[in-house]
């Protein structure tokens, strides 16, 4: 018997092309990683995307890229970032009378959710289990943190301006050569008489 694929590799973004419909969330809850996360990652990872997709009203393979690590801010505090996706596209077929809400709405359930209620989750260890609270200030919408800023480059437009430097210095040093060698050694005057 098979059972579901892992959440954690199953991924649904190429199903929207543009990337116009996902929205990166990134929130904080206390714990190490080392402690909290490491040896229980597939728990861990599993309890995030439930309760988000839970509160939030939506399945959970609209939970994707789920990301934690230690907060470079504070020591004691893991820092969350996931995707949520919009309502599947209109050029896939699903079954008739499902409905799904859209994104903006998922996102306000959570808010609402977390601003009234507070949001929890809990991974089982193996002696208990260990309830982990969302904290509230550190919730928001955030810039899709695989994109590349207009301040990094790639490797290949770093070497064209390598190469192009290399040139230029060759063509300025040629340029600054000729016109020592000029100075230093002026050209042999040639005699000529004036006719008139």
């Amino acid at each position: 018997m098979l059972g579901h694929p892992d959440l954690s590799v199953f991924d649904i973004s190429p199903c929207y092309p543009d990337g116009s419909r996902e929205m990166y969330l990134q929130f904080v809850v206390p714990g190490k990683y080392s402690e909290d996360v490491s040896g229980r990652r597939s728990e861990f990872y599993s309890a995030i995307r439930k309760v988000v997709a839970k509160v939030a009203g939506i399945s959970l393979v609209r939970v994707g890229s789920l990301n934690i690590q230690q907060s470079h801010s504070d020591n004691g505090k893991l820092l969350v970032v996931l995707s949520m996706f919009d309502k599947i596209p209109a050029t896939v077929k699903v079954k008739k009378g499902v409905s799904e809400i859209t994104l903006d709405q998922a996102y306000s359930r959570l808010n609402k959710a977390l601003n009234h209620n507070g949001l929890a989750f809990s991974v089982r260890t193996k002696p208990n289990i260990k309830w982990y609270t969302i904290q509230k200030e550190s919730f928001g919408k955030i810039a899709n943190p695989n994109e590349k800023s207009s301040g990094e480059y790639s490797a290949a437009s770093m070497t064209g301006l390598g190469i192009g430097m290399i040139l230029l210095g060759c063509v300025l040093g040629l340029l600054i050569a000729f016109i020592i060698y000029r100075r230093v050694n002026p050209p042999l005057s040639i005699p000529y008489e004036r006719n008139q």
